[in-house]
């Protein structure tokens, strides 16, 4: 994500806001999406030398959209790869 979001950064007209959101969606948009979203929040905090707490996250996430991270196999990846 951080490198679509720099790519983007070049076509910002002055006067816009430099820091836009990034849209995220799979099918039904909480599997694939809340893995993408929820790795993204874990290197965030990772590169900013905070707590890394994988299933607090998770409850964040699914407080905002339920069923974020649908599958074992799914919340294992963020787990094995942060």
């Amino acid at each position: 994500m951080q490198s679509v979001h720099q790519h983007s950064m070049g076509e910002i007209p002055p006067g816009h806001n430099k820091n836009p959101p990034i849209l995220v969606h799979c099918t039904a948009g909480v599997g694939r999406t809340g893995l993408a979203i929820l790795s993204d929040l874990l290197l965030y905090t990772v590169d900013h030398n905070q707590e890394v707490c994988i299933p607090g996250v998770v409850g964040l996430l699914r407080h905002q959209r339920a069923y974020m991270i649908q599958t074992i196999a799914q919340y294992r990846f963020a787990r094995l790869n942060i």
